[in-house]
């Protein structure tokens, strides 16, 4: 008799081990779930946030052309690693209200209006072309993947 309870307890108690350990196992995968929902949702909040800026810096290039070419000045520089004068810069950043780099990689402002840049913010790099019908197409980037893109 004393083996059989003995017998049934180690039942009862592999049963209760096999129970905690599938409980864990559920918790561990939940809280891994959700762990992966809230680093994807910041990381779209974060390209966002840098393709906003991108597209601001965009305006700020905009209009930053049209002082220019009323000055009779340029905003070109291809000496500097922007792409832009010291000044334009300046004013580019400050209209967009941006920290991040700004590279600026191939230009025909003057002539056709088309230009594309980089933006690169926070672990975040925004590749920006403005073509001369005022059409948009952007990539951005996050850790080595895009994470958004609309060509």
């Amino acid at each position: 008799m004393a083996t059989q309870l003995t017998s049934s307890s180690l039942n009862k108690r592999k049963l209760m081990v096999k129970r905690i350990l599938i409980s864990l196992l559920v918790v561990m995968i939940g809280v891994a779930a959700v762990w992966s929902a809230a680093t994807l949702f910041s990381t779209k909040q974060e390209a966002r946030r840098a393709l906003r800026e991108a597209k601001d810096i965009s305006l700020a290039i905009k209009i930053q052309t049209i002082k220019a070419d009323a000055d009779g000045t340029t905003i070109l520089d291809r000496k500097r690693t922007s792409g832009f004068t010291k000044a334009a810069e300046d004013e580019i950043r400050e209209l967009a209200e941006v920290s991040g780099d700004i590279y600026l990689v191939s230009t025909q402002i003057k002539s056709t209006g088309n230009y594309r840049f980089f933006y690169e913010t926070e672990g975040v790099l925004v590749d920006f072309t403005r073509g001369s019908d005022e059409t948009i197409a952007y990539k951005v980037y996050s850790h080595n993947k895009t994470v958004l893109a609309n060509d």
